[in-house]
């Protein structure tokens, strides 16, 4: 293990030094020059990506030639014709900028303009001036950017309800949420890792406290590559102005939602503090219906069952932050946040049982509750300094993360009659008690040095995880006494170490903008379980190449393209090799054979844009090695097994689209979709299990302003028909609306929004297997009336675009750390 650690800091350091060598610069051709500068957002500071630089010539005003900045807001123009120029930068959302008289002469071969300040476009209606609205949307060269206070359907909710009218995004009805079709996603929380983990940490983020959510489909070297579908990352907020402001958000819904945050910030020129309490009590209520049959020994049993799935989330948590600006140059950030998060359901249902040949018929009922709740606390200690050169700059971080919990199922069953009264005291109890607790630590350190050829990023992670876990397992007896059952009881320890090294280096070709990079992985894990008396071990080295291509076509033409390799490892819970107790029909056990999950995606877009209208059209292929699928076994006395195992490989090849028109001021259509045509490949028992299918995804929303303080926002979205290993889902319809109203010039604001509107978000799936059918159809409750209140002090307004301001950027964060 010593010896590979070694030789991977050993490339880290290679890399850097071969790479970070000075390059020599082309000589221009003759009579001509470089124009190049940069494009910021006036109020943060921050580069704007994407903005067009136009040169006009100052005798006859005609259009010589032009350009787009990249990442970092810089543009580069090349060969431009000695002469004098008037200058137009422009983006969208902003103001005009125009620098008259710009003289390229042949005693610089290189015309540097003076960093541009763009202003947020402004307009005036009915007297007042209205700050005009940020894209909903915006794309970059390596991720799509989600801006939340566009989605006013999502007030008063989370992160992950403002993902439901998100490209690339999908949520079902109990929440889950999943990336181009995968639950296998990393959530970040500005850029650091989640106490949490995937939907149960967009969950228990309230949407009030968010900026903005960065889509990554093809994430480059520098993130780590864990989450085959890709990353998830959160912005919150953070006020920049001094003094003391903040917001709150009070929020109620029908059948007991309750919901309410508060985000305080106190600024002044040597430091920034922060805080922030939220909770969260919000109940669903569901109902579920079921048909199975099972063919044992030539005997057909069929079970038939209709109840209701009712769930409940909760979170309170609070965060307090400090970033200390030491120097213009350097920032040290501290930030610790503790809450408890919890999830319960549970229902009743009502079974009717029998076989064919005729036997005897059975009805039952059972009742079902499992409370889980998990308390966390966690730490981040940052540090950035910013070198003299533009973006030159070095990173460290160190995370640590705590949680601890379990869950409590009880499960009840009866006999009863075929009108499912009871027939006397239940004939089977079940009690089920889950305990966890892990540790995780992560140090990184990133360091980028620009070059004018181009920009280098490196750096070093290691994360240490360790995990312990108990599950154990009673029933009542005959005599009302509990008693343990050895079978289905079981505990495990888990720990994982992860060592990388990573280096990107992009730049500019003329038009051509590219990015490459290398990951390296050492992997050591360990699985320890008293039980089956043994040791599972992984000792594995890993690589994850990516690239990432952009092209300047014209003006307001845009073309990118990337591949990205990534790994999914299967968790604790897939990997226990011990039989856990669903019901009486259903058993489940991991797999600690399991291999990770690689996947290979490439992305090809391109973009056009009419202004504040655009139309993006993305293909991507995305290739899964060692598929990690869910299987359903037939066992002989008629119950059914539920474990993970490696299929050989799935394919995705696909399109997604987004249109977004801007129609006036007071009116906007955003139309996007994707359809991709899926391929599933391996073996199930012997049997072959290759599916096809076409998937298609679509939604339309809606935003319509009446006057300066009221708006209207309609969404609907359908999710298409899929295929699994073992079945097949049908289409989901959902449609929801929101109205906002300002008042007291902004310093309020109340949304009531509905969801589902017409109870059609229902989850239908049937599975098949040889001698197993089972068709399964889900409801979480629908046309949820919701009314959230928000209250701004100070008249808090995160700045666009918003950095820690003039002392010492973004770097310290503050926001790092694991969270939520």
């Amino acid at each position: 293990m010593n010896y590979r650690i070694a030789g991977l800091l050993v490339l880290f350091i290679l890399v850097h030094e071969l790479i970070a060598q000075p390059r020599g610069q082309a000589t221009p051709p003759q009579g001509s020059a470089v124009v190049a500068g940069k494009i910021v957002d006036e109020s943060s500071g921050k580069a704007i990506e994407y903005a067009n630089v136009a040169l006009f010539s100052m005798r006859d005003s005609s259009l010589v030639t032009g350009g787009t900045t990249n990442i970092r807001g810089e543009y580069r123009i090349p060969s431009v014709p000695y002469g004098r120029y008037r200058l137009v930068a422009n983006f969208i959302g902003y103001e005009k900028k125009e620098v008259n008289g710009l003289a390229v002469t042949p005693r610089e071969e290189v015309t540097m303009v003076e960093d541009l300040q763009l202003k947020p476009v402004s307009i005036v209606l009915e007297g007042a001036e209205i700050t005009a609205d940020r894209a909903a949307y915006e794309f970059r060269i390596d991720k799509k950017v989600v801006s939340v206070d566009q989605n006013i359907n999502a007030a008063g909710g989370t992160a992950a309800d403002v993902l439901e009218n998100t490209p690339s995004v999908e949520v079902d009805i109990e929440g889950n949420v999943s990336l181009r079709g995968s639950s296998n996603f990393t959530v970040l929380v500005n850029g650091r890792p989640s106490i949490l983990e995937g939907s149960d940490a967009l969950q228990a983020i309230p949407a009030a406290q968010i900026k903005e959510i960065e889509i990554i489909t093809n994430p480059s070297a520098k993130y780590d590559p864990e989450g085959t579908a890709g990353i998830i990352n959160v912005i919150t907020k953070k006020q920049q102005d001094r003094g003391i402001n903040g917001v709150m958000n009070l929020g109620i819904g029908t059948n007991d939602k309750y919901r309410a945050d508060l985000l305080l910030n106190y600024r002044t020129t040597r430091a920034n503090y922060y805080g922030s309490i939220d909770y969260r009590d919000d109940h669903f209520k569901g109902e579920r219906e079921s048909y199975r049959e099972l063919d044992v020994n030539d005997t057909l049993n069929i079970l038939e069952g209709t109840g209701s799935r009712n769930m409940a989330r909760g979170n309170m948590s609070g965060k307090l932050g400090m970033d200390y600006f030491i120097t213009n140059k350097s920032t040290l950030g501290i930030s610790a946040n503790i809450g408890t998060f919890s999830f319960e359901h549970g229902g009743g249902a009502r079974y009717h049982e029998w076989s064919s040949p005729a036997g005897e018929e059975i009805y039952y009922r059972s009742e079902t509750s499992s409370p889980r709740e998990r308390d966390f606390y966690g730490f981040n200690l940052n540090f950035q300094h910013k070198y003299a050169p533009r973006d030159h700059q070095l990173d460290l971080f160190l995370d640590y993360a705590n949680r601890s919990g379990g869950s409590n199922e009880t499960t009840d069953e009866w006999l009863t009659d075929a009108s499912f009264s009871n027939l006397g005291e239940p004939y089977h109890r079940t009690r089920a008690q889950e305990g966890q607790e892990s540790h995780d630590m992560q140090f990184k350190a990133d360091y980028v040095r620009p070059f004018w050829v181009g920009k280098l990023e490196t750096g070093w992670q290691t994360s240490l995880e360790r995990e312990s876990e108990s599950y154990d397992f009673q029933e009542l007896d005959a005599s009302g006494t509990w008693t343990d059952n050895d079978r289905f009881s079981s505990s495990m320890d888990f720990s994982q170490d992860i060592h990388a090294g990573y280096a990107t280096f992009g730049g500019e070709w003329g038009k051509l903008g590219y990015q490459a990079g290398l990951r390296a992985e050492y992997t050591n894990r360990v699985i320890s379980t008293d039980e089956v008396g043994g040791e599972y071990t992984v000792d594995r080295m890993d690589w994850f190449p990516t690239l990432h291509l952009s092209q300047k076509l014209a003006r307001d033409y845009q073309l990118q393209a990337s591949y990205t390799r990534r790994i999914e490892r299967p968790r604790g819970w897939d990997l226990e090799p011990f039989l856990n107790y669903i019901d009486k029909d259903n058993l489940r056990q991991g797999n600690p054979d399991l291999e990770p999950e690689y996947v290979n995606s490439m992305e090809f877009s391109a973009m056009k844009k009419w202004g504040m209208t655009y139309l993006s059209v993305e293909t991507f292929y995305r290739n899964t090695e060692n598929l990690i699928t869910r299987l359903l076994t037939p066992l002989e006395d008629g119950v059914i097994l539920h474990t993970m195992t490696n299929l050989n490989e799935d394919h995705s090849l696909g399109m997604e689209a987004m249109f977004n028109y801007e129609v006036n001021e007071f009116l906007n259509f955003n139309l996007s979709g994707s359809v991709y045509r899926y391929q599933l490949n391996g073996e199930v028992n012997g049997n072959s299990v290759d599916k096809e299918s076409t998937n298609w995804r679509s939604r339309l929303n809606a935003n319509i302003k009446f006057g300066r303080a009221t708006r209207l926002q309609l969404n609907t979205g359908y999710h298409g028909p899929s295929v699994t290993a073992q079945g097949t889902s049908r289409g989901m319809l959902m449609t929801s609306a929101a109205l906002r109203q300002d008042f007291m010039k902004n310093r309020m604001t109340a949304v009531l929004n509905v969801r589902d509107i017409f109870a059609t978000q229902k989850h239908d799936f049937t599975a098949r297997s040889l001698g197993y059918y089972e068709h399964t159809v889900m409801q979480r409750e629908p046309q949820v009336i919701q009314l959230t209140l928000t209250f701004r002090i100070n008249d808090y307004k995160p700045k666009r675009n918003g950095e820690n301001g003039e002392n010492g950027g973004n770097g310290g964060n503050g926001e790092g750390g694991y969270e939520y």
